[in-house]
């Protein structure tokens, strides 16, 4: 988008603590440099890639780059993000929350990353941010969104999701339940009217009118848009924290989700970004599935209700009881897939 204001905050960036972090004392910063070119704005926010040189203490040259994601130059767009404290949820999740899951995992000899690492600005840039790493440079990307995932992708999603939902859970027994920023969400009374512009529709429907072949279901869309933002305040509303919780992504679909794969096809991490909507809820799981999947995609919750159980296990307990726990409860869970798939395919089930 060509014709967009760039920042003024672009001008004067200092990154002096985010390199040293990366790289460690004693380097020699040569150069530090907004990537204009690659700049990306979002509906809300503004995405900046950072190119900086180092010259090492072995006189090296490294080059490293950060993502510094911004709020929109727009004021009505800004008082929108901080209307709905979309920044400091998301700012809370990378400094505070993240790192005390990774914690509980390597405490128990498992190494587990929920997204990029984040850092902190050397001096104010008047707006809400978020400064992380670049995970491209580590081999990280996102799929084709008009594709979506494929079995491969959604199995190594699915075990993410796991991971950070069994971390959460732990998380709540060990420091008790998250604080009012997380736990009220986004979907409160409060935003209502927020919600509604934010939820206006009346673009695409009017597009939609003149579509000779959507002409049948306009006026059912019309009537379920008039009550959709109600709709999904009474369902938050309806759930109670003191009914189990984890923490949940809530908005994890293709553009949210990274991952790194080796030379064979094979997923060997994934990355979650984008917290700004977090809340503690009900386990969710991500959309975006190819379609040929959609069909199988009980099978796949199977396989995120065994992974989330093993790695509470894990996250929970020392290595060698984690261990013992989870060989167990994997076996009474495949016996109980066993049953499942003799009962959908054949009308089966051995509990009769």
């Amino acid at each position: 988008m060509t014709n967009q204001k760039i920042p003024e905050w672009v001008n004067g960036l200092s990154l002096k603590q985010a390199i040293h972090a990366t790289l460690g004392d004693g380097e020699k910063i040569l150069d530090v440099t907004p990537v204009i070119d690659e700049i990306q704005y979002r509906n809300c926010t503004v995405l900046l890639p950072i190119s900086a040189k180092v010259l090492m203490m072995d006189q090296t040259l490294r080059k490293i780059t950060f993502m510094l994601k911004a709020q929109h130059c727009s004021k009505f767009q800004a008082r929108i993000m901080t209307h709905l404290k979309l920044f400091a949820r998301e700012d809370h999740m990378y400094h505070k929350v993240l790192p005390k899951l990774e914690r509980m995992f390597q405490s128990v000899g498992k190494t587990v990353t929920f997204g990029p690492r984040a850092f902190k600005l050397d001096k104010s840039i008047k707006v809400h941010y978020i400064l992380m790493e670049d995970l491209r440079t580590k081999g990280y990307q996102n799929v084709c969104r008009q594709e979506g995932f494929d079995l491969v992708s959604i199995k190594a999603v699915l075990k993410k999701l796991a991971e950070f939902h069994a971390a959460s859970a732990v998380y709540v027994e060990r420091h008790g339940m998250f604080g009012k920023l997380l736990a009220d969400g986004v979907y409160t009374r409060n935003n209502r009217n927020i919600l509604k512009k934010l939820n206006d529709v009346d673009p695409f429907l009017s597009q939609l009118r003149g579509s000779s072949l959507a002409s049948r279901f306009h006026k059912r869309l019309i009537n379920k848009e008039r009550v959709l933002v109600d709709r999904m305040l009474e369902m938050h509303s309806r759930q109670t924290l003191t009914d189990f919780c984890v923490l949940n992504h809530c908005d994890g679909w293709v553009n949210n989700v990274m991952l790194k794969f080796d030379s064979f096809g094979k997923v060997e991490d994934t990355a979650l970004i984008d917290y700004q909507v977090v809340r503690p809820t009900i386990c969710t799981i991500p959309s975006s599935p190819l379609p040929k999947w959609r069909s199988s995609w009980i099978n796949l919750i199977i396989l995120y209700n065994i992974t989330i159980t093993i790695w509470w296990i894990i996250s929970r307990y020392s290595t060698t009881e984690a261990v013992r726990r989870s060989s167990r409860t994997y076996a009474m869970v495949s016996t109980i897939m066993v049953w499942q798939h003799m009962w959908w395919r054949h009308g089966y089930c051995p509990l009769q």
